[in-house]
C-alpha cells in the first residue's frame, strides 16, 4: 500500500515502507519498550494510526514524510507515550479522549478522504491529548 499510494513523493515510498518495517520491528523486540506504569517508551510504533492521519488530513507528500521521518527517529528517543488503557493516572479522562478519537476514526474511514474538517479537528486535538501527556510525564521524570 505504502508503494502505491501518493502520501509521499514517488521515490520515497519505498524507503519510507521499509524505515516503517524496521522502526516497528525494533519496537516489537525491544524488551524495555514499556514502563511498570504502561507508558511506551519511544514512539510505540502504531503504524496504522499514523497512516489513518496521513489519509484522513491529507498534507503534501513532503510534510508526510517529514512527519514519518521524526516518527521513525523518535521510535529510539526515550520519550513516554501513553497507553490508552494501562496508564492509571488520568484513566478516565483518556478513556473518554480515546472514545471520541474512535468515533473520529470510525467516521474517518466509512468517508472518503480527506475527511472533514471537523473530523480532521477531532483527530488533532485528540492526537496532541495523547502527545502532551506523555511528554508531561517524560519532562516531569527528566
Amino acid at each position: 500500500m505504502l508503494t502505491e499510494t501518493d502520501l509521499f513523493p514517488p521515490t520515497s515510498r519505498l524507503p519510507t515502507a521499509i524505515a516503517i518495517l524496521l522502526s516497528s520491528l525494533f519496537h516489537v523486540a525491544d524488551l524495555n519498550s514499556k514502563t511498570e506504569e504502561g507508558y511506551f517508551v519511544g514512539f510505540p510504533a502504531t503504524w496504522n494510526i499514523v497512516l489513518l492521519y496521513l489519509f484522513a488530513l491529507r498534507p503534501e507528500p513532503f510534510v508526510s514524510l517529514g512527519i514519518v521521518f521524526v516518527l521513525v527517529l523518535l521510535t529510539f528517543v526515550p520519550i513516554l507515550s501513553v497507553h490508552p488503557f494501562r496508564v492509571a493516572r488520568l484513566r478516565l479522562l483518556t478513556g473518554f479522549v480515546t472514545a471520541v478519537w474512535a468515533g473520529a476514526a470510525a467516521f474517518a474511514i466509512a468517508n472518503p478522504f480527506p475527511s472533514a474538517l471537523w473530523v480532521q479537528v477531532l483527530l488533532i486535538v485528540t492526537a496532541a491529548y495523547f502527545a502532551s501527556v506523555g511528554l508531561w510525564r517524560s519532562l516531569r521524570d527528566a
